[in-house]
């Protein structure tokens, strides 16, 4: 049972009022009304005409699928192929509900004494609240209140898990299936968190280390700062002394050199090379006047004519040339002699004024080395000084505060994240706990070992009424076994015949409603048994199996019991008779009370 709430676990009875519906399946756009009333009803009709459409209109409306083995678009009319609508409204203590859903257009409302329900984001929510108001879901619907023997199968034959289910329903422990299920998200939701709390821890961890390394660093240099910057003022100091006694020492070699080269006195240069340049071109011509002559000489020398006159030439003649042209070559010689003194003596000159030159030049470049080593001090010296006041104005700067303030944040940060993990730790171990005690070997094997005889003995019950020598025992697997009333015989289900078959199925049905009844406080108005007469039930078992349905109208006067059969029934044990009919191609029900 899913509404396991305390508001609603007391004696939860669901009193079905009326179904009405249209377009489903045979039946068309008329408006078909089913009330339910008090004692036992027969549904008939033939094949086809709608009879069994009671079962899939009340499952449709209630729980949003067909009650046959048929796909939920089938449900609507084959004519109009629309508009398939139907309403339950019943009674839950003092609330009345109506639920409406339609197909093609898709729509549900819940409506709470009139008032709308708000509906949820999901149609499975919305189901999961219906099924809280019913009390019960769609699996335990078909096995205690819509009793299809055709399309449900025998209970025997369903798989343990399948039985299992269903009988946990019945005892109203599917809550601890429930439970354990959200357990198990909520622990991996918890495991989740733990993992991502770890890792975060971790990563909080190496931050401190980080943040502690640096605070200690942080320390170390606030310690050293003011020994760092006396020592490079110190440095500084030193350095600016040097460089400026480097540049007092080239200014005053600058100076010593300035005053050497005005020391010097200097002949204009370029007149004496004019002048020696004038002496060589004198010497020069003297040279070739001392060749020319040579020439001459030469050319009086065995000659008939004069080569200097032209006039026949006699030894006296070339006597007076020879003696004239050796006068010129005399003078010419003086003239070279004293020609190459004032070279030698003017060389001399140049020789004294250029190793002057060259002294000033030696003594300029030492100037300009001085010159550059001044500008470059200059510099050097500008930058110091800067350097020196930015030393001397430094302050200590470092907000050691605000990284101790962010270290004590993240141990807090720390500590505090630790602490809730360690509380999900816990919780996960809880949860492990609770989770064993949920299990199927725990709180729920517990309840079975309870709950069991109790189904056992319903089931025997009515074996004993249909008049069956037999006994059926379940275990906690939900196994069940078969055996003699003396108990020493062991038989297989499907050793018996179809009508004995039947016969068990129906005692386990019914054995499901009484315990229902009994153990999970739950009870509804209504019980309705499909084909159950037209299935191979043998006339004695049938017989038993009606007297017992019928009494159960004796013994509750707010049951109503609905019996849908296309075989005919003795007319007298039946409050109503609902007949269903074909008209006009679409079904339509009329109804006969024998009261």
């Amino acid at each position: 049972m899913l509404n396991y709430t305390k508001d609603k676990l007391l004696n939860m009875f669901i009193k079905f009022k009326t179904l009405k519906f249209k377009n489903i399946l045979s039946y068309g756009s008329r408006e078909t009304e089913f009330r339910f009333e008090d004692g036992l009803h027969s549904i008939f009709g033939s094949n086809g005409y709608g009879k069994s459409t009671f079962l899939d209109a009340l499952d449709f409306c209630l729980y949003g699928t067909p009650y046959r083995r048929i796909k939920i678009a089938q449900l609507v009319n084959r004519v109009n192929k629309k508009n398939l609508w139907t309403e339950c409204v019943f009674e839950n203590g003092n609330d009345t509900f109506t639920v409406t859903r339609t197909l093609k257009p898709d729509n549900l409302t819940i409506k709470k004494n009139g008032e709308d329900l708000e509906l949820l984001s999901t149609k499975r929510l919305n189901q999961d609240e219906i099924n809280k108001i019913l009390g019960i879901d769609h699996s335990l619907f078909r096995q205690i209140i819509c009793l299809a023997v055709n399309y449900n199968k025998p209970f025997l034959s369903l798989k343990s898990n399948d039985k299992r289910d269903i009988i946990e329903s019945i005892f109203n422990i599917k809550i601890f299936g429930q439970m354990s299920k959200n357990l198990q998200e909520e622990q991996r939701g918890l495991k989740a968190i733990s993992s991502i709390n770890k890792k975060s821890l971790t990563i909080m961890e190496g931050s401190i280390r980080d943040l502690k390394r640096n605070i200690k660093g942080l320390k170390i240099g606030i310690r050293d700062f003011q020994k760092n910057k006396t020592d490079d003022i110190t440095a500084l100091t030193k350095v600016i002394t040097e460089l400026e006694n480097l540049l007092k020492s080239s200014r005053e070699k600058v100076t010593i050199g300035l005053k050497a080269i005005e020391k010097v006195d200097l002949v204009d240069l370029d007149k004496l090379i004019e002048q020696i340049n004038s002496i060589d071109t004198k010497i020069g011509i003297c040279n070739y006047k001392k060749k020319s002559n040579a020439e001459d000489l030469t050319a009086l020398k065995d000659v008939d004519d004069c080569p200097l006159c032209g006039s026949v030439i006699d030894e006296q003649h070339r006597l007076t040339h020879t003696k004239d042209i050796n006068k010129r070559i005399i003078l010419v010689e003086k003239e070279l002699i004293g020609f190459n003194k004032d070279k030698i003596e003017l060389q001399s000159l140049i020789d004294v004024e250029e190793t002057k030159r060259s002294k000033i030049e030696l003594i300029q470049n030492k100037i300009n080395k001085n010159n550059s080593k001044i500008g470059d001090s200059k510099l050097t010296l500008n930058h110091k000084k800067e350097q020196l006041e930015e030393a001397t104005e430094r302050k200590q700067t470092i907000d050691i505060k605000g990284f101790e303030s962010e270290f004590n944040t993240k141990k807090e940060e720390y500590t505090s994240l630790f602490k809730k993990n360690k509380i999900v730790s816990s919780d996960i171990l809880v949860n492990d706990v609770v989770h064993n005690v949920l299990s199927e070997n725990g709180i729920k094997a517990h309840f079975f070992r309870k709950l069991l005889p109790i189904l056992n003995d319903k089931i025997n019950e009515y074996l004993g009424k249909f008049d069956l020598p037999i006994r059926i025992e379940f275990n906690e697997l939900m196994d069940e076994k078969i055996t003699t009333l003396s108990g020493r015989t062991e038989l297989p289900y499907m050793g018996f015949s179809e009508g004995e078959k039947k016969r068990i199925d129906v005692s386990i049905l019914l054995s499901f409603i009484e315990t229902t009844k009994a153990i999970s406080n739950w009870d509804s108005n209504i019980i309705i048994f499909d084909e159950l007469f037209d299935s191979a039930t043998d006339t004695e078992g049938l017989d038993k199996i009606i007297h017992t349905i019928r009494s159960m109208t004796f013994d509750n006067k707010n049951k109503s019991i609905y019996i849908i059969s296309h075989r005919p029934i003795d007319d007298g044990i039946f409050v109503s008779k609902i007949e269903c009919k074909k008209v006009n191609g679409f079904s339509k029900i009329y109804v006969d009370n024998n009261n």
